[in-house]
């Protein structure tokens, strides 16, 4: 009987977060200016079930691809983050963490990001590993309605 209420629990948030919708917001800091962010919560593995995956664009630091909520790091620990695209083949780039350990960035030339972020534009599923010195974590990422947040960001040239 528990087997089937996890089973049933864990196909509920699969579809949960394979339907998940995109969002656009604009964040506006005294220190550190405007970000125009497109964002989508996705689902993780125990205990980060609620992992953000976001595409921000701003005129400080330009296009960035990052994650929060996510696996825990030390300041500026650099991780692989391996990405898989409807199933196709494994993308591997660096990944960096914040100074406060709580968010993770996609390290790389910004024509690499945005080849990304076409590579988003033209998906359904994400599925992320992020492989740090202490451990692996997998994420899960609906991209239905990522196009129209991602457009906001004006940074595809139509």
């Amino acid at each position: 009987m528990k087997r089937r209420i996890v089973i049933i629990l864990a196909m509920l948030l699969s579809i949960s977060v394979l339907a998940s919708d995109w969002e656009y917001t604009i964040i506006d800091t005294d220190f550190n200016g405007v970000f125009n962010v497109a964002y989508s919560l996705g689902g993780g593995s125990f205990p980060y079930k609620y992992p953000f995956l976001a595409v921000r664009n701003s005129t400080k630091n330009g296009l960035e691809i990052l994650m929060t909520n996510v696996t825990e790091g030390d300041a500026y620990e650099e991780a692989d983050i391996l990405l898989k695209f409807d199933g196709g083949e494994i993308l591997i780039y660096k990944a960096v963490c914040n100074k406060t350990g709580d968010t993770w960035f996609v390290h790389g030339i910004e024509a690499e990001r945005l080849k990304l972020v076409n590579k988003i534009l033209s998906s359904e599923v994400l599925k992320i590993r992020l492989s740090t010195k202490k451990r692996d974590d997998d994420f899960l990422f609906g991209l239905r309605g990522a196009k129209k947040a991602i457009d906001e960001l004006n940074i595809i040239d139509d």
